[in-house]
C-alpha cells in the first residue's frame, strides 16, 4: 500500500531543495533534531492530516505542515523575511498536481514558523465485482421491435 502522507512530505522536502539547492549551506530535516543541529536549516513537519470522504471512492485529505526555518545570521529578521519571500513566491503547487493553500509566515523566538496546507484528492482502487450472466433465464433476441 502506497502511503500517501510520506509521497506529500517527500514532495514538500523536494520543492524546498529545489529553492535551497547548496546542502552544504542549507541543511533540511525531516524530523526533530536533538542535537548536532547545522545552521542554517529547515525542520519540515506534518503537523496535521483531516480527511473527509467525497463521493463512492474519493476522499479530501488535507495536510497542514509546519516548516521552521531556523537562520544563521545576526540579521534575523531580514534573513527570516527574505526565506518567507521566496517560499511565498515559489510555493504553489507541490509536483505540479496539489495545491498549496494559505501560506503564512511568523517570526518566533529568533526562527521563522511557515505554516501552509496542502489538498489531495484520493481515489480507492477497488476493484468492483462484473456482472455475472444470468444462468437459467432465456432471452429470445429474434422477436427484437
Amino acid at each position: 500500500m502506497v502511503n500517501v502522507t510520506d509521497r506529500i512530505k517527500t514532495l514538500a522536502i523536494m520543492q524546498l531543495r529545489s529553492l535551497y539547492p547548496d546542502n552544504n549551506q542549507y541543511q533540511i530535516y525531516n524530523k526533530p533534531v536533538k542535537q548536532d543541529l547545522k545552521l542554517p536549516a529547515f525542520l519540515v513537519r506534518i503537523i496535521n492530516v483531516h480527511q473527509e470522504r467525497s463521493m463512492k471512492n474519493q476522499a479530501i485529505r488535507t495536510y497542514s505542515f509546519s516548516i521552521v526555518y531556523l537562520p544563521s545570521t545576526d540579521e534575523i529578521d531580514d534573513e527570516c523575511l527574505n526565506v518567507l519571500e521566496v517560499i511565498q513566491n515559489n510555493f504553489k503547487y507541490l509536483a505540479d498536481s496539489f495545491q498549496i493553500h494559505e501560506i503564512e509566515g511568523e517570526i518566533v523566538n529568533e526562527t521563522l514558523m511557515i505554516n501552509f496546507q496542502v489538498k489531495a484528492r484520493l481515489y480507492d482502487s477497488q476493484e468492483e465485482t462484473k456482472m455475472k450472466t444470468l444462468e437459467g433465464v432465456g432471452f429470445d433476441t429474434n422477436n427484437d421491435f
